[in-house]
C-alpha cells in the first residue's frame, strides 16, 4: 500500500489497502449543482449551496467532485503528482470512475477535456494527472479525450498557496484553444482537485468561448477554501 504499506497481493489492482480505502471522505449526496459542493449539512435544503446562490460567478454549467481533499485521499494524490507514483494514479482514477458511473452515467459528452498543465512543468513532472485520471472513464465510456486541444499558455503559481482572490486572478489568461473543435459540443473537464474553482472556471470560460454548448467539471477531490 501507498500509504501504510502494508503489504498487498502480488496482483492487486489497488495500490491502497483496504483500511487505507475505508478512511476516504467521499463527497455526500445532495450536491450543490454549480459547485457540486455537498449541501448534506445545510438545514434548508436547496439545489445550491448558500456561496452559489449569492452569487457564483462561473463560467461552466456544472461540476461534481468525488471525494474530500484530506487525510488518506490527499496523501495519496500528493504521492501521485510529486513522488510520480503514475500507477498510484491508475488507482485514484479507478475511483473517479466509480464516481462518475454512480452520479453521471446518464449524461453524454462528445470530449473529455483534461486540464492541462505549462509546457515546462508537464516536461519537469512527465505526465499530467489530469489526463491521467481522464483514462478510465473514456475507455469505459468510450468517450473522447481532446488531447492538447486545450493548451496553457501562461505559467501559474502553485494555488495551494494563494488567497482565493489571488487564484482567480493568477488564472486570467491562462488557457487557449488550440484546435477548433469544441463548436456546439458538451464537454466534461477533468481535474485533480476543485478549490475556488478558479482553474475550472477559467478553462470553462474559454472552452464557452470557442463554442462549446456546455461546459460541465469532473474532480476527484473537493477542496475547502479558506475564508
Amino acid at each position: 500500500c501507498e500509504i501504510c504499506k502494508f503489504s498487498l497481493d502480488i496482483d492487486a489492482k489497488s495500490l491502497l489497502c483496504e483500511n487505507c480505502f475505508e478512511k476516504i471522505k467521499f463527497n455526500k449526496l445532495p450536491f450543490c449543482k454549480k459547485c457540486g459542493k455537498s449541501i448534506s449539512g445545510e438545514k434548508e435544503f436547496r439545489d445550491f449551496c448558500r456561496d452559489c446562490r449569492a452569487n457564483s460567478g462561473f463560467y461552466f454549467d456544472r461540476v461534481y467532485s468525488a471525494c474530500i481533499y484530506e487525510g488518506t485521499i490527499k496523501q495519496a494524490l500528493h504521492i501521485f503528482k510529486y513522488n510520480g507514483s503514475v500507477q498510484l494514479g491508475k488507482t485514484l482514477a479507478g475511483i473517479l470512475l466509480k464516481f462518475y458511473l454512480e452520479n453521471l452515467s446518464e449524461k453524454r459528452f462528445d470530449f473529455l477535456v483534461p486540464i492541462p498543465l505549462y509546457p515546462a512543468k508537464e516536461r519537469e513532472r512527465e505526465f499530467n494527472q489530469a489526463l491521467i485520471l481522464s483514462e478510465s472513464i473514456s475507455k469505459s465510456c468510450s468517450t473522447p479525450i481532446a488531447k492538447n486541444a486545450l493548451i496553457k499558455i501562461k505559467r501559474t503559481p502553485s494555488q495551494t498557496t494563494l488567497s482565493k482572490e489571488k487564484r482567480l486572478l493568477s488564472q486570467k489568461g491562462a488557457f487557449k484553444v488550440k484546435k477548433p473543435i469544441f463548436a456546439d459540443k458538451k464537454l466534461l473537464i477533468i481535474d485533480d482537485i476543485f478549490t475556488t474553482g478558479s482553474t475550472m472556471n477559467e478553462a470553462a470560460f474559454v472552452l464557452k468561448n470557442a463554442g462549446a454548448s456546455e461546459v460541465c467539471g469532473l474532480t476527484l477531490m473537493r477542496g475547502i477554501p479558506e475564508k
